[in-house]
């Protein structure tokens, strides 16, 4: 199950990192700006959000495997729209599609996990839910290299299409369904309402989605911003960034695997100051290497590794946290975690997206801030805990 689950929530990272060698290539298909070609990426964070609001309370209310089979549907619809993109503006709009559709399968893997296990034991499965997933966004960046150099960018959606073709079929065949209590609530405008109203009244919840949303936003900035910082600064081909962004990636992994032991033995809170005093540590130094004359790419690639090792630690135990308060609406409390990941993402996405060719050191500049603002916060709740029966 655990696999099975890495392999569906893949579907994000797979999306967003396996054409980020080819930002350029598309910019200069359709002659346009970097910035109109980044807003490919940002339009996907949008898509997330609108998908996330809406995914969580209908699995909550009708079943997570039909539900997830929609929306799988979705994500093939949006990829057919970006294959035959004749200009930029068709190409975002598939992005959007498929971000719409990819969301589904994010958020109800997890709530299929809060369906199975609670607390600690939740944020150990998602660790190893996001070690093996990590596998992803190391090698799709590397793979996306070559694909750019020798099949061109349009291949990346062929990829994609095979994939999300090979997630309906994982789910038809091998995804049970999970839920143990369908809500009986009314899916209208103010059901929705009511239905998310209860989650920002619980300070639990709002302390781990913040931690997911900024943690997300410093990793979204620098998914944005990299191709463009490395490619142009340094002077890497494809395949050269792709190497430069795997060994990054690496962090993520090593974080999801060291999360899954602290929590059983210090706690969700503690669990995240470790992961956010690595965050803050990276973030510093990368905006210091940058700004002292070091010109080299580990200048960006070793801090970015320690944030990600953080962030690896913060993301599997604070979507668990988020939803430990609400087993009866697993769902809508992981739907609406995962809309605050991809509003931060999207901010932070668009203002890295829209400044970088003009102000290269605002990467740096928005990884240290976020860091700063995420590890404030959990350092005043390290003592924290959840109650036992969380």
């Amino acid at each position: 199950m655990t696999i099975l689950l890495a392999a569906i929530t893949s579907i994000q990272p797979l999306s967003t990192d396996l054409y980020l060698p080819s930002m350029l290539s598309i910019a200069a298909f359709y002659e346009t700006d970097m910035a109109h070609v980044q807003f490919t990426l940002t339009a996907f964070m949008l898509g997330f959000v609108v998908g996330q609001i809406i995914y969580g309370p209908f699995t909550d209310k009708y079943g997570r495997k039909p539900v997830m089979l929609i929306s799988l549907g979705v994500y093939i619809f949006g990829t057919l729209i970006c294959l035959f993109a004749g200009s930029i503006e068709t190409l975002v709009l598939g992005r959007f599609f498929q971000a719409v559709g990819g969301s589904g399968p994010v958020i109800i893997s997890r709530a299929v996990v809060r369906d199975r296990h609670k607390g600690a034991a939740a944020g150990k499965m998602l660790a190893s839910m996001g070690f093996i997933m990590g596998f992803v966004p190391l090698i799709a960046p590397v793979i996306g290299g070559f694909i750019e150099t020798y099949l061109g960018w349009r291949a990346h959606f062929y990829v994609f299409l095979g994939f999300g073709s090979m997630l309906i079929l994982l789910v038809i065949f091998f995804l049970p369904e999970t839920i143990n209590k369908k809500t009986t609530e009314k899916l209208t405008p103010l059901g929705f309402v009511k239905i998310y109203d209860g989650l920002f009244a619980s300070k639990v919840f709002r302390f781990f989605s913040a931690r997911i949303g900024f943690g997300f936003g410093g990793l979204f900035a620098f998914i944005t911003g990299s191709s463009y910082y490395m490619q142009t600064r340094f002077e890497l081909t494809p395949k050269q960034f792709g190497f430069a962004f795997g060994s990054v990636v690496l962090g993520f992994m090593l974080g999801a695997l060291l999360g899954g032991r602290l929590s059983g033995r210090l706690g969700l809170y503690k669990t995240i100051f470790v992961g956010t005093s690595l965050q803050i540590f990276g973030g510093i130094s990368m905006f210091l290497l940058h700004n002292v004359g070091v010109f080299h790419v580990a200048q960006i690639a070793f801090p970015m590794f320690l944030y990600l090792l953080g962030n690896g630690i913060i993301m599997p135990q604070s979507q668990a946290g988020s939803m430990a308060e609400f087993p009866h609406k697993a769902g809508a409390a992981s739907s609406l975690s995962g809309v605050v990941q991809v509003t931060f993402g999207a901010v932070t996405g668009a203002l890295v997206g829209s400044l970088i060719e003009d102000y290269i050191f605002i990467l740096p500049l928005v990884i240290m801030l976020i860091s700063i603002a995420n590890f404030y916060p959990s350092f005043r709740h390290r003592n924290d805990h959840l109650p036992e029966e969380l």
